[in-house]
């Protein structure tokens, strides 16, 4: 299906589904009025917040200092990436490649892209550009299967040439959905390709968050993500989401904490204002 007619689809769902929420549009309309003026307070207390709980968090003013600093955190790589649209909006993974880093994406529409050197065409479509078959048979050449197969064991395949490469990798990075400041939690939805196992699996996560991502409370985000989900997609939240509060640590059996054992040991929150 071609791009245009995907985005029409979506504005028809999108117009019957405000219809049907008038109270939330107007609700999160709100809130994103008053965060205008309380962003410079929810931004330090999401940065204090993640900071107490372990993270190692940075300020980034224009997106070279991001790169800058996120390359000092992966060296050669390899690195695997979720897909986000602030990610593609940055050029992530070429620049990455570009300083020499290997990255393998991990969301199949934008793998898709990637293998065959194409430039994304949506930030929330990536492959909106190509038709299904394209995208199959780019998938189906990276899994090792033929192309002829049916479209759902092509993406088992995937998966499962996808699963090897993000245990291994050092590092995994991703966006988020949404910051919440008052309990310095990132929120993660799963429709951003692997993003669990990219968040969990490597030892080291970096995540990229944008000043239009921090919301007061955990109320506040549902709403917002609820509000994005409609707006970007014409649809309610339909995806898993997690909800991640610092690296991973557990207690041993004298009640000493160790870090990632369970998930990463270290998680890098890049706050990127430029």
């Amino acid at each position: 299906m071609a791009l245009a007619d995907i985005l029409e689809k979506i504005a028809l769902r999108r117009d019957d589904l405000w219809r049907k929420n008038p109270e939330l549009k107007h609700q999160v309309e709100e809130m994103l009025a008053a965060r205008k003026e309380t962003f410079p307070i929810l931004l330090e207390q999401a940065k204090a917040n993640l900071t107490a709980k372990g993270c190692s968090v940075f300020s980034a003013n224009t997106p070279d200092e991001a790169l800058k600093h996120i390359l000092s955190l992966t060296g050669q790589g390899p690195v695997v990436q979720a897909y986000s649209p602030l990610l593609t909006e940055l050029g992530l993974s070429v620049k990455l490649r570009q300083a020499g880093v290997q990255v393998t994406e991990t969301h199949f529409a934008a793998l898709a892209i990637d293998l065959l050197n194409k430039v994304s065409a949506h930030p929330d479509f990536p492959a909106g550009n190509l038709s299904e078959q394209e995208t199959l048979t780019s998938l189906a050449t990276y899994a090792g299967v033929s192309d002829k197969m049916e479209k759902a064991d092509i993406l088992k395949a995937v998966r499962k040439r996808l699963r090897p490469e993000i245990e291994s990798a050092p590092v995994g990075i991703s966006g988020v959905s949404a910051v919440i400041a008052e309990h310095g939690t990132l929120v993660l939805g799963e429709d951003q390709g692997h993003i669990r196992a990219v968040s969990n699996l490597p030892p080291v996560h970096i995540a990229l968050v944008s000043p239009r991502q921090i919301v007061a409370s955990l109320d506040d985000a549902v709403r917002y993500l609820r509000y994005q989900a409609i707006e970007c997609f014409g649809r309610d939240i339909q995806t898993y989401l997690s909800m991640i509060s610092g690296p991973s640590r557990t207690a041993d059996i004298e009640f000493k904490m160790v870090n990632g054992v369970h998930g990463p040991g270290e998680l890098h929150v890049v706050f990127i204002s430029g």
